[in-house]
């Protein structure tokens, strides 16, 4: 479900299920927002809502489902998966700043994932060089690859202890 509220709240709640009762989640959504009931900034949560900055455009925060699990299995190649999430995104003067926390089951298992995420990294700008330097079929719009390959290069991670940190 989505709920748009005014001009400046877009609020997206579902289900990982098709038969869920969508409606029960907008009523939910509401009753939060009238401060009818508790929301997530006093449940388990709670920690991690607290370091989504006020100026914050997007964010997200949860465990990572199953089916997102396996999917980052296929993508990070026998890297260690992370379990939870925490992520935002703030508007700077030239751009967004994209921060993502992952918590892993210990530190190295953090590190093992800082490794292959680098590794990803390099390859990436690597493989976006090498297709900037091939001529695009007449058919296909032109692909910004020095912007792209710019954006891989601003990608920073780190652990610290059980978690991961990436900006961009």
């Amino acid at each position: 479900a989505m709920i748009a509220i005014g001009n400046t709240d877009l609020i997206v709640r579902g289900y990982d299920r098709p038969d869920g009762k969508h409606e029960d989640l907008v009523a939910e959504v509401l009753a939060v927002r009238a401060k009818k009931a508790p929301s997530a900034l006093t449940g388990a949560l709670k920690d991690r809502l607290a370091k989504v900055p006020d100026k914050a455009i997007a964010f997200a925060v949860g465990d990572i489902p199953n089916d997102v699990k396996q999917g980052l299995g296929f993508l990070l190649m026998g890297a260690p998966i992370p379990s939870k999430l925490s992520a935002f995104v703030e508007r700077m003067p030239n751009g967004l700043d994209l921060q993502v926390e992952t918590t892993m089951a210990n530190a190295e298992e953090a590190g093992k994932l800082v490794g292959k995420v680098g590794m990803l990294r390099k390859q990436g700008i690597e493989e976006l060089r090498k297709a900037m330097q091939q001529p695009l079929p007449p058919e296909f719009p032109a692909i910004p690859f020095q912007s792209l390959i710019n954006v891989m290069e601003s990608i920073q991670v780190q652990d610290k202890g059980e978690a991961v940190q990436v900006r961009a």
